[in-house]
């Protein structure tokens, strides 16, 4: 009885781990947006996007879990596409801080200032209005995020829900994994309007606080900040450059960078010169290699790229799968794409 009740144990946890293998490797090789969404991005190459980091992603599923049950972030995926775009599905919950009623009748978790402020304003005008303007918020509290990502406050973005597509910029921060939070402009934007009551001027002064409770998505452009937004022009150049950012991604539709040496999960000798080479696209003019894990570490920038590179490396400490990032740029610095792969060295 005893062998027969280890036998069944051993059955089934095999069965589980399969299972999670199977679940894992679907979400790495490619990413299928919800059906209602399918229409304005099929021309959205997912099977280029890679995982920005599934450890980090799996943290935001334990916050659902515990401190963010009340409102779980609902983080299906958390892409990076080879030009440096990044690309989550969660929840939208609602953020008023800027607002009439942020500056004026803030709630237990309401402000009147935002992380973004307009320059050469003052008071609470420096601040931007939840009301008027579609922005999404970023974890601040500490820097995870925008480590790996690159997205800082200021970039700009698009949000879609169902067939709805709506320019943002990054507006405002929040607490350490929380994802998924925008104005209530945003949420006005994408056809769900919250607020439930205005005064006689027109502000609003009560909303109802809920989400959407998954399926938004979001796709980031770190490093696009526009120097000279005020409130005067923020609608118009966000929406005329997000989407411009947007048009192009759905352009692309090959991967600028090809590795021909070493290949992924190749195992490579300690202490002794590896070799690196590959092929880049015309419009690639420097190339940035760097490993992890930890820092991570450049160990290439090479300039004046034509077509084919290569550079060699000797690594002194050994390590599995370490994680490879190779950046490719165009004459103007801007990141035109990027690959990753890892190796072994031993």
């Amino acid at each position: 009885m005893k062998n027969r009740f280890l036998w069944i144990f051993s059955l089934v946890l095999t069965l589980v781990l399969v299972l999670f293998q199977s679940v894992a490797f679907a979400q790495s090789s490619i990413y299928t947006p919800p059906t209602k969404s399918v229409a304005v991005l099929k021309d959205i190459q997912f099977n280029q996007a890679v995982l920005l980091d599934e450890a980090y992603r799996r943290e935001f599923e334990l916050c659902d879990q515990d401190e963010c049950k009340d409102d779980p972030n609902n983080v299906k995926a958390l892409l990076k596409f080879p030009d440096g775009t990044i690309f989550f599905e969660s929840k939208l919950s609602l953020d008023v801080d800027g607002s009439f009623k942020g500056c004026n009748d803030p709630g237990l978790s309401d402000q009147c200032t935002t992380s973004y402020a307009w320059a050469n304003l003052d008071g609470d005008e420096r601040f931007v209005d939840s009301d008027k303007f579609p922005f999404i918020v970023i974890p601040i509290t500490d820097e995870d995020f925008r480590d790996k990502t690159g997205v800082n406050i200021g970039d700009l973005g698009v949000v879609v829900y169902r067939d709805k597509v709506v320019p943002v910029f990054v507006a405002d921060g929040g607490p350490s994994f929380r994802l998924g939070e925008g104005s209530s402009a945003l949420f006005k934007e994408l056809g769900e309007d919250r607020c439930s009551k205005k005064d006689r001027e027109g502000h609003c002064t009560n909303y109802r606080n809920f989400s959407i409770e998954d399926k938004v998505l979001f796709f980031v452009f770190p490093k696009s900040q526009i120097k000279d937004l005020n409130p005067s022009n923020a609608l118009e150049k966000v929406k005329n450059e997000a989407l411009k950012r947007f048009q192009k991604l759905k352009k692309v539709s090959r991967t600028v960078l090809k590795i021909n040496q070493p290949t992924a999960g190749q195992v490579v000798p300690v202490n002794t010169s590896v070799t690196f080479s590959g092929t880049a696209e015309p419009e690639v003019s420097r190339l940035v290699v760097k490993i992890g894990p930890g820092g991570p570490f450049t160990i290439a920038d090479l300039k004046d790229i034509k077509g084919t590179w290569s550079f060699t490396v000797t690594f002194r400490n050994v390590g599995n799968d370490r994680p490879l990032t190779f950046t490719a740029f165009d004459s103007s610095d801007s990141i035109v794409g990027e690959v990753t792969s890892n190796i072994t060295v031993n």
